[in-house]
């Protein structure tokens, strides 16, 4: 296991900075500091650093109050693309951080808090224990939310307040309690994250309510006029759910999905709503913990039974189909194509939506008889649409789009984009620095998958094989990268 990247993020003195750099030096935490952050140029923990060769940066500009200035925030994402984190730790940084921002770094942020939470949140923890005239007192590590002390709760320890205790000295004693419980708490988590399948939420029980619908992936809870769809770990391949899950996968995919629903708004309205949990309808408001970054409230739609594919590159099932044929979907190509090849023009190959067993590939005169000639015309014009200008927002960011599959619906008679959108469970992205006309291309999805089940000749009929933690592991990583590179952010854990 690769040692795990600590961000941290000080505005102190910089005795939790000088214990967690000590602790991956001295055996207590396998992990790596790759640099400390600050909003204070003046800040002790960045001498500490630098005593200790670590890497700084310091946020700018400064501004009274208690919330980082959007611009330092900006940079504070930035400094996360870069360093690609496992996990951040503040060490005595007491601005608050916007949602938004907490949401767009996209890796679990841990603080270590002087009292045994949810009593005395905020400042002044000690001072608050002793004039309320505990007897016990603690600390608390846990994960950073938008109110910053009412995230998760990860490790907690007490410690006996005396007689006659002062908030300084309360503190003082506090202090070595909080450095042992920090790093037990790091520690805690990379010994849960071992094994990269285990990890991998499979269901997302939401108690006292059943999903009324529960998919390949997405558990579905029908709200009336609305939907909650719940995206899950789950994992399929050849239309098979594989035993394992791929850790992550359910808030990349929703998070990419809302990504595109709000981009490409100004071609088709989609049926997003929010993905705030707190806008929820009870029960779900309740259960932020279980829901936060994988669910999805949607305007309910009727759908259309047609999965809409559009292709600029051959690859697939396409391109098995053209060997065959040298036709897809009823579309003729030019002659004398090769595997991944560029096609002319992006090209509509519908295919049947099918509840259970494969989809299949039909033409668009098949497609026609199921929904009607107009609403066909309008369902492919709109999916080329889509497709040309999802392709170039990628190429901007060093991916080809190969091919894609929409669903729609139809909402007080108009058309809606449904389900997911343009995620790497939908859709081929590539490499443009690898890709190589002729050969099979190295994909950022569940290829990685397919790969391997073809390697050992599985029948694609359940059950499915076991799959190899370093297979799950690489795909994980293929779902985080392809989010990063496209939207310039990282899905929240």
């Amino acid at each position: 296991m690769e040692p795990l990247r600590l961000l941290l993020l000080a505005s102190g003195r910089g005795s939790h900075v000088a214990n967690l750099i000590d602790a991956t030096r001295d055996g207590r935490l396998r992990a790596v500091v790759v640099r400390v952050v600050s909003d204070r140029p003046d800040a002790p923990a960045l001498d500490c650093a630098r005593e200790r060769s670590i890497p700084t940066s310091v946020l700018t500009p400064w501004r009274s109050g208690p919330r980082l200035d959007p611009e330092a925030e900006a940079q504070l994402l930035e400094i996360v693309r870069r360093e690609r984190p496992g996990l951040i730790a503040l060490c005595g940084f007491m601005r608050l951080m916007r949602g938004e921002t907490i949401e767009a770094a996209g890796v679990r942020i841990l603080n270590v808090h002087p009292s045994l939470l949810p009593r005395f949140p905020g400042l002044e923890a000690q001072r608050q224990a002793i004039e309320a005239g505990v007897a016990v007192t603690g600390a608390t590590v846990h994960v950073v939310d938008a109110g910053m002390d009412s995230g998760p709760i990860v490790l907690q320890a007490e410690l006996p307040v005396r007689h006659g205790e002062t908030a300084e000295s309360l503190a003082e004693r506090l202090l070595p309690l909080e450095h042992e419980i920090y790093v037990d708490a790091i520690r805690t988590i990379q010994e849960e994250s071992m094994k990269t399948a285990d990890r991998a939420l499979r269901d997302v029980v939401v108690p006292g309510r059943a999903p009324d619908y529960r998919g390949k992936v997405r558990d579905l809870y029908d709200l009336g006029s609305q939907l909650l769809i719940v995206a899950t770990d789950r994992l399929s391949a050849y239309d098979v759910i594989l035993s394992e899950g791929i850790p992550g996968k359910g808030r990349v995919l929703t998070q990419i999905s809302r990504f595109w629903f709000e981009r490409l708004d100004a071609i088709v309205p989609s049926h997003y709503l929010t993905t705030d949990v707190a806008r929820f309808p009870e029960p779900f408001a309740s259960h932020r913990a279980i829901l936060e970054g994988r669910s999805m409230l949607v305007r309910k739609a009727k759908r259309y039974d047609v999965e809409c594919v559009v292709r600029g590159y051959l690859a697939g099932s396409g391109w098995k189909e053209y060997q065959a044929t040298g036709a897809v979907c009823g579309v003729k190509l030019p002659p004398g194509l090769k595997l991944s090849s560029r096609l002319p023009e992006p090209i509509f190959t519908p295919a049947t939506k099918a509840s259970e067993g494969h989809d299949e590939n039909i033409d668009f005169d098949r497609m026609a008889s199921i929904v009607g000639g107009e609403t066909a015309e309008r369902l492919r014009a709109t999916s080329i649409a889509i497709y040309k200008a999802a392709a170039a927002h990628v190429e901007s960011c060093g991916l080809i789009l190969a091919d894609t599959k929409f669903e729609f619906g139809e909402r007080d008679g108009g058309l809606v984009w449904i389900d997911e959108a343009l995620s790497p469970d939908s859709s081929r992205y590539w490499p443009i620095d690898g890709y190589k006309e002729g050969v099979a291309q190295d994909s950022f999805d569940k290829q990685v998958i397919r790969d391997y089940l073809d390697s050992i000749g599985w029948d694609r009929n359940p059950p499915p094989p076991r799959l190899p933690d370093e297979v799950v592991e690489k795909t994980a990583r293929r779902y985080e990268d392809a989010f990063a590179m496209i939207t310039g952010a990282r899905a929240a854990r």
